[in-house]
């Protein structure tokens, strides 16, 4: 892709990110690039109404709990005694097709309370905080499109100059999902000079030591599936950290080893578990 009458070898990127995007429209953005698989789960309702519950009525003096069949919560409220706690039921939150009902169980209840837990649930349900977008815009320069963080404590990330079109396709999607504030997502395209390459290769070490860690902790006592589970994410780091040898022409011995016994130990560890389960 040819800018500014040159083909970049690379382009740093960050972002600041809307207070609201929408979910859905973000994921369908996301499909068509065939990039939806960076999105988190879909939280489930009865999640996203705990959240607006405990941010509403929420203290230390109340307990909320599940209903059985899952679809609601019931506020109780606590009062310790010197012989007994003491337990008042106040109010339900019953999830419905059209929102959120509240029942109250202790005299009436001002309808603004419902108001704002219709709200906050909405806001749960329907649209991604800042942060979730910040986290999506991550996986997909640094996991779909190899990027690597490049400056101490994340926000500034470089990704390949091959893959500007992919992620100027993301930073499109997210910004036009965006339903509340800006979204914005800067990009600055380079030639990758030793002084830069040096650069690239620190954030690479800092990510696989990371990552290794990550492998590595509390392997003993993980079960089957997460040995496996993590014996697949040393798989893809030997396969990113080959990806960079070819990028920075330069031969890391050091990290593929890191990385080839990280696996190695992960392998074991769920033959272990296989053989202590059998």
């Amino acid at each position: 892709m040819k800018t500014n009458g040159f083909t970049p070898d690379g382009f740093l990127t960050w972002w600041t990110c809307a207070e609201r995007t929408h979910i859905e429209e973000c994921r369908s953005r996301l499909e068509a690039i065939k990039m939806a698989g960076v999105m988190p789960e879909t939280r489930r309702p009865i999640a996203c109404l705990r959240d607006a519950v405990d941010e509403v009525v929420g203290t230390k003096h109340v307990m909320v709990r599940s209903l059985a069949n899952a679809n609601g919560l019931q506020v109780t409220a606590e009062q310790k005694g010197a012989d007994q706690n003491h337990y008042t039921g106040q109010m339900v939150f019953h999830l419905q097709s059209d929102g959120v009902r509240v029942q109250s169980l202790n005299g009436p209840l001002p309808w603004s309370l419902t108001q704002k837990i219709n709200e906050k649930y909405e806001a749960a349900y329907l649209y991604y905080a800042a942060a979730s977008v910040g986290r999506i815009l991550r996986a997909a320069a640094c996991i779909r499109l190899s990027g690597v963080g490049v400056r101490p404590g994340g926000g500034v990330y470089w990704v390949h100059g091959d893959s500007l079109p992919q992620w100027m396709q993301v930073r499109d999607a997210v910004v036009r999902a965006a339903t509340r504030g800006r979204t914005e997502v800067f990009v600055i395209e380079h030639q990758l000079t030793t002084e830069a390459a040096k650069a690239v290769y620190s954030g690479l070490h800092q990510e696989v030591e990371a990552e290794i860690g990550d492998i590595l902790k509390d392997l003993g006592a993980a079960g089957k599936r997460a040995c496996q589970s993590r014996q697949d994410q040393a798989t893809l780091l030997l396969e990113k950290i080959e990806k960079y040898e070819a990028i920075l022409s330069q031969d890391l011995e050091s990290l593929r080893n890191k990385a080839e016994a990280a696996r190695a130990s992960a392998h074991t560890a769920a033959l272990l578990a296989v053989t202590a389960t059998s």
